[in-house]
């Protein structure tokens, strides 16, 4: 079975372990986010509060281990390239606020289970 590492179901992961082995996370810590959508901080902050509200719902705790781990990953991974994506836009030597770099459109294979977005969507952290 395949697991993320420093995350055992029904119990929260090892944040420190998960930052000094992931470097993309940490990078995290640097990456701001638009204060109108995303009060609480910055991407580091709010992808610990998707994970952390994923783990208490349910719905989540009724999978089997494997999925847990599937689901974790991709709580973990899902603005992870907002650390290459985003920068601060500036007007006349002025910061005025930040903009994600637009990504080319494809269509994505959506191989899990169709109630997965719904879980998702009702993270606090998702509306």
């Amino acid at each position: 079975m395949w697991t993320f590492p420093h995350y055992t179901p029904a119990n929260f992961p090892d944040w420190q372990a998960l930052e000094h082995r992931f470097s993309w996370f940490a990078d995290m810590k640097n990456v701001p986010q638009d204060p109108e959508w995303h009060a609480e901080g910055d991407v580091f902050v709010h992808t610990k509060m998707v994970c952390e509200a994923l783990l208490e719902l349910p719905e989540f705790q009724a999978l089997s281990e494997q999925e847990q781990h599937i689901l974790f990953a991709a709580a973990m991974l899902h603005d992870v390239e907002k650390r290459s994506t985003t920068k601060r836009e500036s007007q006349g030597g002025k910061k005025s606020g930040l903009c994600l770099r637009t990504m080319p459109k494809r269509r994505i294979h959506r191989p899990y289970p169709c109630f997965i977005p719904n879980l998702l969507r009702r993270l606090p952290c998702a509306k």
